[in-house]
């Protein structure tokens, strides 16, 4: 039999035969399999559907896709984490997502709630548990009318939402 290969020995040839920047490419491709295939995520909000991922956008000239998806319903529907996580980001942007949280769910992917009535009561740090209510649709920011903004985040680069809920249970 061939010598077990020392694990904790950074010098070893399962540490030193792959560059960085290659193991940063498969660290990626690992984060991105976990959070497609493990974590199926619920529903953020009750309301129906009325922008697309990836829709086209336009703001003065610039044209970009929509980086998730809208989802309308009346001021003051209640906005649910769609997994497990820890609050990672609670603030304000007037020129785009207005009041908006994120949440980080500890395998590459986050979670972004925006265009909420007001100030969320979550905090950066506090865990949420899926379902828990992280804030309140509205229309703060540059909005149209009162909704809820999704996005799905995972390593660092917007994915289809549709492609990690469980189902359209409550989008109507």
């Amino acid at each position: 039999h061939p010598p077990a290969i020392d694990k904790t020995d950074s010098s070893s040839p399962a540490y030193s035969s792959m560059s960085a920047e290659d193991f940063e490419k498969v660290a990626k491709k690992i984060s991105i399999a976990k959070a497609t295939y493990i974590s199926k995520i619920s529903q953020p909000a009750e309301g129906t559907e009325t922008s697309e991922f990836d829709d086209p956008r336009e703001l003065n000239g610039i044209e970009w896709g929509h980086r998730g998806i809208d989802i309308a319903n009346d001021i003051g529907t209640p906005i649910r984490a769609a997994a497990t996580g820890r609050v990672s980001k609670v603030e304000y942007n007037a020129k785009t997502y207005g009041y908006y949280v994120d949440i980080d769910h500890g395998i590459g992917m986050t979670t972004r709630y925006a265009h909420m009535d007001s100030k969320p009561p979550v905090v950066v740090g506090n865990m949420v548990p899926r379902g828990g209510v992280i804030g309140y649709m509205g229309s703060s920011g540059n909005s149209t009318g009162s909704h809820l903004h999704f996005e799905v985040i995972v390593s660092d680069k917007p994915r289809d939402p549709g492609d990690y809920l469980i189902g359209d249970e409550d989008v109507k």
